[in-house]
């Protein structure tokens, strides 16, 4: 089992990544974040931002719990595809740790 997170920098992207994960059959808990730079040049507020106004002083990261591994690469594949990460350096960074161990939570696709 593994644990995919995205932090997207580029929120035009959000509800797209949100589509794919979802016709994979991928849950996901999405958060708004700000990455350590932006924090100390002072471009976070206390609110997060005028999301209206300036969508880069934020990011989401996005957390999706996968049991397979062939689901897993396929969900990377289709990330990088629609975030043309190999073309676009810093429009968000994937990582991918292993999971051990989950209590609560859904266990099977037919729960959600």
């Amino acid at each position: 089992m593994y644990a995919l997170f995205l932090v997207l920098n580029d929120l035009t992207k959000f509800d797209e990544i949100l589509a794919k994960l979802y016709e994979l059959n991928l849950g996901v808990t999405s958060m708004d974040s700000a990455g350590m730079k932006s924090v100390i040049q002072g471009n976070i507020k206390a609110d997060i931002c005028d999301k209206e106004k300036d969508n880069k002083c934020y990011s989401k990261t996005l957390v999706s719990i996968i049991k397979d591994e062939k689901l897993l690469d396929e969900a990377i594949k289709e990330l990088n595809l629609i975030l043309e990460n190999e073309n676009k350096k810093g429009r968000a960074f994937i990582f991918v740790l292993p999971v051990i161990k989950t209590d609560g939570g859904y266990t099977d696709e037919h729960e959600h």
